[in-house]
């Protein structure tokens, strides 16, 4: 009797040593490890796009005067005439000031009140790219806030 169980003994210490490692490789972080993890900042992209509204006037006044024309070009170029529709997505984030941020994006006229409006809630700027297509331009604001 005292042989079987020395047998059994000596052929169930591996099985318990491979549970052990086993279980430690498998072990999955806890929720509170998760939130912590990677990143030390929330992100945030400000869309912006801009339909320019009075090129049919440029187009239309072409025939009477080209100095005119010029005219209205170089005023256009530093004060457009456009619509400007403002969106900030920022993921899963949806707190009490990104909705009302939200809400504020109907009224803003630009995207410099658009970075203002974030940037008196803590976020930074962080870079931009503008793209200018046919019937609009659109600009990506990239914010970052520290947690």
């Amino acid at each position: 009797m005292k042989k079987f169980i020395t047998i059994m003994l000596v052929a169930m210490v591996p099985f318990f040593t491979m549970a052990q490692k086993r279980s430690k490789k498998d072990k999955k972080p806890s929720s509170e490890q998760v939130k912590k993890s990677k990143s030390n900042y929330e992100f945030m992209v400000i869309k912006g796009v801009e339909f320019k509204t009075d090129q049919a006037k440029i187009n239309s006044k072409s025939a009477v005067n080209p100095d005119e024309v010029e005219e209205m070009q170089m005023k256009n170029l530093l004060k457009p005439h456009a619509k400007i529709m403002i969106s900030f997505d920022t993921g899963d984030l949806k707190n009490s000031d990104m909705l009302n941020l939200m809400k504020k994006a109907r009224s803003m006229r630009t995207m410099a009140a658009a970075v203002k409006e974030a940037s008196e809630l803590g976020w930074t700027f962080k870079s931009a790219n503008v793209l200018d297509k046919d019937i609009a331009t659109i600009h990506y604001y990239y914010m970052i806030k520290p947690l």
